[in-house]
């Protein structure tokens, strides 16, 4: 639990950063906006700083259509009271291919939007071009939401309220699955995540958070993405591991939803034991660069192990798969124990698999 002195050096350094940020100055607080709130302990925290900014980010990779459909449904937002809204599309490629969709969209969109095309190939390079383009404006707070998801209208008011609250440095929301009519029946469909309001997380994931510009100012924690993950996966999880190892606060928001389309693709055997073989892979060599090998080891032998003994306990259901989709889940569940267990040996080498060199989705 982060402890009292950690939390006030957190928030202090957020002033820090309010204060000292690069970008245009931040306008004069109208009291009637500013809100300071006493703790038991005698520490304050200001919650607004009369009107806010917040930079909502879109990473996109040839995928148009789901960019599209994204972008029209963070223009139909509520506005929320009290906040400027920015809208920010990085696309990753050597050449502007959606620019067009872009000012299609800024057409009737309430808010402005700023296009940025980075060439650089790799999730971490365009998610920190949105950072750097965030800071540019001066946002106060950095939205991120997939290319491949769309929001519920109020989304965004739901984020922002929840990053109102006291000591809140991240907020994270949950996203629902919607699948295609040929989801194979052995596929195990994920409900939509159910935590408390407030629930305070160990990490967090880019397809539906919120973060405050303290976590990549200097005084503040300077985080960045990390770019070793270019096409591994895992660079938001491990981002947000480092930004609570060093103190930030991250909360769970029930109301903010966001939907994503499944695409055909992902429903393939093989891409879901690629999937669980990266998750382990990334986990570990995350854990590795925070804790080092000696300590990453023993926590991760135990798990690993465990997972292998659960896939061979399994895996004999493979000579029933014909014979109902019961044996044929619990068969898939014993093929994914296997392939991330021997990811999880496999991320102690620091090998790395590269999904994300290619696309899926349109």
């Amino acid at each position: 639990m982060l402890s009292t002195t950690r939390a006030w050096q957190l928030t202090h350094a957020r002033r820090l950063a309010v204060s000292t940020h690069l970008a245009k100055p931040l306008p004069a607080p109208a009291i009637g906006h500013l809100n300071i709130i006493k703790e038991p302990s005698g520490r304050e925290d200001i919650v607004g700083y009369g009107e806010e900014r917040v930079a909502v980010c879109v990473c996109t990779r040839n995928r148009p259509k789901m960019l599209r459909a994204c972008l029209d449904s963070l223009i139909t937002q509520v506005p929320p009271q009290g906040w400027t809204v920015t809208l920010i599309v990085v696309e990753n490629s050597h050449r502007p291919y959606c620019s067009d969709i872009v000012a299609e969209v800024k057409k009737s969109a309430p808010y402005p939007i700023e296009y940025v095309n980075e060439t650089e190939l790799g999730i971490p390079f365009a998610r920190n071009a949105a950072i750097e383009a965030s800071r540019a404006l001066g946002a106060e707070w950095i939205a991120f939401i997939d290319d491949d998801e769309v929001a519920e209208q109020d989304w965004l008011v739901r984020m922002c309220h929840r990053a109102g609250h006291f000591g809140v440095d991240v907020v994270q929301g949950p996203s629902r699955q919607e699948y295609p009519a040929e989801t194979p029946d052995w596929f195990p469909r994920r409900p939509l995540a159910v935590r408390e309001n407030g629930e305070t997380l160990r990490t967090a994931s880019t397809n539906n958070v919120m973060f405050h510009h303290s976590l990549l100012e200097e005084p503040g924690l300077g985080l960045r993405f990390d770019t070793r993950f270019r096409f591994t996966g895992g660079s938001d999880s491990d981002f947000f591991n480092r930004a609570t190892q060093r103190g930030a606060r991250i909360v769970w928001e029930q109301s903010a939803v966001v939907s994503e389309s499944v695409p055909p693709s992902r429903l393939r055997l093989s891409w879901q034991l690629k999937r669980a073989f990266r998750v382990a892979t990334n986990a570990t060599e995350g854990e590795l660069q925070r804790r080092g090998f000696i300590l990453t080891f023993i926590k991760r032998t135990p798990k690993n192990l465990l997972r292998l003994m659960r896939s061979a306990m399994l895996l004999p259901l493979l000579l029933l798969w014909p014979l109902g989709a019961s044996f044929r889940r619990l068969a898939f569940f014993g093929l994914k124990s296997g392939a991330s267990g021997l990811g999880g040996f496999v991320g102690l080498t620091q090998f790395r698999a590269e999904p994300y060199r290619l696309t899926d989705g349109k």
